[in-house]
């Protein structure tokens, strides 16, 4: 609701804020290395706050009584980001490794409270089910370096931008549930026809441990089957951040049907630059991606470190060696200039 701030730092606690009465709310301790990346999560009415650390730990924190209720395992390099859709149905994580872990909601049943320690007969108090995260698998990376940025698009096209530590960003989209569906019965009817071709023989490939069924009997997408690899830019110098429109581009193809999204970076040789992705499967690989221009002209006096992006303009910081404060330049989009 726009009345809370939070903040992670080397000192390994995350601290909330209240905007409103401009003081601390609380902190929060756990993480045993320093604090990467958090990011606000509504769940049931249930405000909470997700953060990343370099201790390959990514913690969910529920603020209303200021304690980790769940502790996300599974990288074994140092997290340095993380995404959360639009509707917060995924999740994903993303450190030093060449892997994103993407993460899902499901109904766990808590165990009841301890018994009361006054004498007489114990009664437990249960207590109503409460979501947790589960990971659903792992996404491959075409990158090697570790992951700087991982974010969402805000305009719920569901596109995932991973950011890395060399001259790639990666972009991701989520496919629809026909696509998804479609691509599950395939895999359904390859299954019956190995299974056919073995004449009952029983296959190692599926067995109950590869079953990718849930309790209720429906088929769980892997992340490879959910998401699809759109396009990898690669840029002439080391991008330093990224910043994605919070508007899709209607009609964007040659035959108006398509979206594109449009995505800003920042590069250590002090440019800006200005990409169009298309994000329609049906547009060929290499029409994808257009360069549309951006700021070569002098603005900071080193690289950018980091952007934000609106309709008309975009805004980029770097702090200055010489200064002691932080130098924001803004752009028009319609002249590239420094205004």
């Amino acid at each position: 609701d726009g009345t809370m701030l939070a903040s992670g730092s080397k000192d390994t606690d995350v601290v909330v804020w209240d905007v409103v009465a401009e003081a601390g709310r609380c902190r929060l301790q756990g993480h045993k290395d320093a604090v990467t990346d958090l990011h606000f999560i509504e769940d049931q009415d249930r405000p909470l706050v997700l953060t990343t650390s370099k201790d390959t730990l990514a913690k969910l924190w529920e603020l209303d009584t200021h304690h980790c209720v769940q502790t996300l395992v599974g990288h074994r390099s140092e997290l340095w980001s993380l995404a959360v859709s639009e509707d917060s149905s995924r999740i994903v994580t993303a450190g030093g490794d060449t892997e994103l872990r993407v993460w899902g909601w499901r109904v766990a049943e808590p165990e009841p409270e301890p018994e009361a320690p006054e004498a007489g007969e114990p009664v437990s108090k249960e207590v109503g089910p409460v979501r947790v995260l589960h990971c659903l698998g792992t996404l491959q990376r075409a990158s090697r370096a570790r992951v700087v940025t991982c974010r969402f698009d805000t305009c719920g096209a569901g596109v995932l931008v991973v950011q890395s530590a060399d001259k790639s960003v990666e972009v991701f989209r989520t496919r629809d549930t026909k696509e998804v569906a479609k691509k599950l019965k395939r895999k359904e009817q390859r299954k019956r026809e190995k299974a056919k071709r073995n004449a009952g023989a029983p296959d190692p490939d599926l067995t109950a441990a590869d079953d990718d069924s849930n309790d209720t009997g429906l088929t769980i997408p892997k992340p490879a089957q959910e998401f699809e690899q759109v396009v990898v830019l690669r840029a002439d110098s080391k991008v330093r951040s990224i910043a994605l429109s919070p508007k899709l581009k209607k009609g964007a193809g040659p035959d108006g049907d398509s979206d594109a999204l449009t995505l800003l970076m920042a590069l250590s040789n002090n440019r800006l630059e200005v990409h169009e992705v298309k994000i329609d499967p049906k547009v060929p690989v290499q029409g994808r991606a257009i360069k549309k221009g951006g700021v070569h002209l002098p603005g900071h006096r080193s690289g950018a470190l980091s952007l934000h992006q609106t309709s008309h303009w975009f805004v980029s910081a770097r702090f200055e060696l010489c200064a002691t404060h932080t130098a924001t330049i803004c752009h028009p989009q319609t002249s590239g200039r420094c205004a």
